[in-house]
């Protein structure tokens, strides 16, 4: 298992002796490191399964609180703006089969633009809004709007960043939950890694309030798989990465989709657009989609 922190000397030297790669790309200097801008976003990819296991324990300890939050609540929806949004459809689904409650996940901006017409009706409500540095002018907007216009709707505000506008603006509403998950999580680096999976599993335990061992084992398990595949794999993925591909479809039904969105934006945004993306359910590429597929993938 891992330790609790993954930038650690000894850890990144373990890495180093099981996969040439990383050895590879942990050898350049911390300047060269930056420059060509993999510093940080490294580190936090690698982070995730420790982050994880911290993020499950602070969910539970949060129980009361959120069984305070949920408690009467015929609707919910999970906001955010780009991977944030991403994030709450992740969640979506299963959530609403968990709690047998409607559950929307609604970009920030639409909620801006089309206010309460954008929310599912049940009343009293409740709205997650998913953030990371909770900085972005939506975040803000979004939850003083509906503070506002929507008495019968309470907020969480689940965040990475202790700092952040949405975090401290709001706290002293009674109609408003903060958490904010541990400081490894707030990525420094230009795309959201650990932010976005730590706030999908963060958000994951409001289905399991009832159920904490059974969230515990999943986000063990969970970190248990990722372990395995970075320390094993991460050499494969980079033969994967090295191939002369000038566009990416990735493939996601159900709660996989908002990963498959996710997944498009971060090769887009780390390719800074020399690679295009799209993303895409399995039976809906059959729908035109199919004619981004080519055979020759360095075209």
């Amino acid at each position: 298992m891992y330790p609790t922190s993954l930038v650690e000397p000894e850890w990144l030297r373990v890495l180093s002796q099981r996969q040439p790669k990383a050895a590879d790309l942990l050898a350049r200097s911390a300047d060269e490191q930056r420059r060509l801008g993999y510093f940080h976003t490294f580190r936090e990819i690698c982070q995730q399964p420790a982050t994880w296991l911290q993020t499950c324990e602070l969910m539970v300890g949060q129980s009361a609180s959120l069984h305070s939050t949920m408690a009467g609540v015929r609707s919910l929806t999970l906001t955010g703006s780009g991977s944030s949004e991403y994030a709450g459809e992740c969640l979506r689904m299963t959530l609403q089969v968990e709690l047998g409650i409607e559950v929307q996940a609604t970009g920030g901006g639409v909620l801006l633009a089309h206010g309460a017409r954008a929310l599912p009706p049940g009343r009293p409500g409740l709205m997650v809004s998913l953030a990371r540095s909770g900085d972005s002018p939506e975040s803000a907007g979004t939850l003083s709007l509906m503070l506002k216009s929507q008495p019968e709707i309470h907020h969480l505000i689940l965040t990475c960043n202790e700092a952040g506008k949405l975090a401290r603006s709001f706290r002293g509403d009674r109609r408003v939950t903060v958490i904010t998950l541990r400081e490894e999580t707030n990525d420094r680096g230009l795309v959201m890694t650990s932010s976005f999976t730590n706030l999908v599993l963060g958000a994951r335990f409001l289905g399991l309030l009832g159920k904490p061992e059974r969230y515990r084992m999943i986000c063990q398990e969970l970190s248990r798989i990722a372990s395995e595949l970075i320390q094993d794999r991460c050499g494969d993925l980079a033969e994967v990465a090295k191939a002369p591909f000038k566009r990416v479809l990735f493939l996601g039904s159900g709660a996989r989709f908002g990963a498959a969105r996710e997944a498009a934006l971060k090769m887009l945004e780390m390719t800074a657009g020399r690679v295009t993306t799209m993303s895409e359910t399995y039976l809906g590429l059959r729908h035109g989609p199919m004619s981004y597929v080519h055979d020759n993938i360095s075209r």
